[in-house]
């Protein structure tokens, strides 16, 4: 469980302080992106901030099927969510299509979740999508046709589907990528051979 407590080390000595963060975008509600919203006593940890979560995220998470349908670890996971969205509640804006705030727009990513969404940022020419929960491969590994799922992607196909036309178009249009979960050495930029997308580091 990703508690807020466990952040305490990079605050201190830092600029961030939790009480003035006024605004926090969730990708999506797995328990290692949406567990740091509260403290080690199940209070917010970020009690100023506006929370922007998904809309078809908190739904599904809500939904009864989805811990009707959950293994035991899953069902573990659907609680601890539905406790901070609990503990969050005043907390929470909904994210649909619009402007979340000036400048940044949802981009939904469907499949590792049903509400998972990237944020893509612009200035200029260039543009930054965050896409939270997804791990680029190594070169070996990220042959178009063959892409690999994700442990706890909900829909794998829908996943991978999601995965390679994003790729493709942040590599057609030079996107810089931000992801939480990184498998290649240093920083990767997308190029695109005939059959790959490649993960190379710059």
């Amino acid at each position: 469980m990703a508690l807020a407590a466990n952040l305490s080390p990079i605050w201190r000595g830092s600029a961030l302080v939790p009480r003035r963060s006024d605004a926090i975008l969730l990708t999506h509600a797995h328990p290692d992106h949406i567990g740091g919203l509260l403290s080690a006593a199940g209070t917010p940890a970020y009690p100023n901030a506006t929370v922007f979560l998904p809309t078809r995220e908190s739904a599904y998470w809500l939904a009864t099927s989805t811990f009707d349908n959950a293994s035991d670890r899953g069902r573990r996971n659907v609680l601890l969510v539905r406790r901070v969205l609990a503990n969050c509640a005043a907390q929470i804006s909904g994210v649909d299509d619009e402007e979340v705030i000036a400048g940044i727009r949802p981009c939904p990513l469907p499949g590792h979740t049903p509400g998972h969404t990237g944020y893509r940022l612009e200035a200029g020419d260039t543009s930054l999508l965050i896409w939270g929960g997804y791990r680029p491969f190594p070169v070996h590994s990220v042959c178009a046709a063959r892409k690999p799922p994700v442990a706890f992607d909900v829909d794998p196909e829908q996943a991978r589907r999601t995965r390679e036309i994003l790729l493709r178009q942040a590599a057609s249009e030079r996107w810089l990528i931000a992801v939480c979960i990184l498998a290649c050495r240093d920083s990767p930029e997308w190029r695109t051979p005939p059959q790959a997308i490649v993960c190379a580091p710059v």
